[in-house]
């Protein structure tokens, strides 16, 4: 899933569903995707597409053991992660022309990839941008690991009731 933040709200767009970048196109006449089209960024570049490249299911290799496997350098795993960063970097390509961001944060499972997948994505975005558009960019991986998806949505609803709150608990 891909969210775009501006001044620290969510994009939404005028109809609420703007930034489902996930569903942008990153190959064409890709994979089949659950919303219909094909080739869409989540098919590459996702939890389950990573499951699919090493032809396993999270239930018979938890993520943790694909982290560890990783940083021991396991070669499957290693090189599955390195193409999962490139169709990163191909989608935050886009992601870099469309808004011309200052920061972007990998978040939930796959920012426990750190450094294998960054590195990935820097390398897929070298090839796919000029320099000038990398140069002030920061690409990180959130420490909050897959709890981050909760706390952005609980920050999201105390940002919305506490005016509300506030609004009700003052007398007029």
């Amino acid at each position: 899933s891909v969210g775009v933040y501006n001044r620290g709200e969510l994009f939404t767009g005028s109809a609420g569903s703007a930034g489902r970048l996930g569903h942008s196109t990153i190959h064409m006449n890709g994979k089949k995707c659950t919303c219909g089209s094909r080739g869409c960024w989540e098919m590459y570049a996702s939890v389950k597409s990573l499951y699919d490249m090493l032809g396993t299911a999270p239930q018979k290799l938890p993520f943790d053991e694909i982290v560890t496997h990783m940083r021991s350098g396991d070669p499957q795993i290693t090189s599955a992660v390195h193409e999962l960063g490139h169709y990163h970097g191909i989608g935050l390509a886009n992601v870099i022309n469309a808004y011309n961001p200052k920061v972007i944060c990998i978040g939930g499972l796959l920012a426990t990839l750190g450094p294998t997948l960054l590195n990935s994505i820097w390398n897929s975005l070298k090839e796919t941008m000029p320099e000038r558009f990398l140069h002030n960019l920061e690409i990180y991986c959130s420490d909050l690991g897959e709890m981050g998806v909760a706390y952005g949505a609980v920050s999201i609803v105390i940002s919305q009731l506490t005016p509300a709150i506030i609004r009700y608990a003052l007398p007029d």
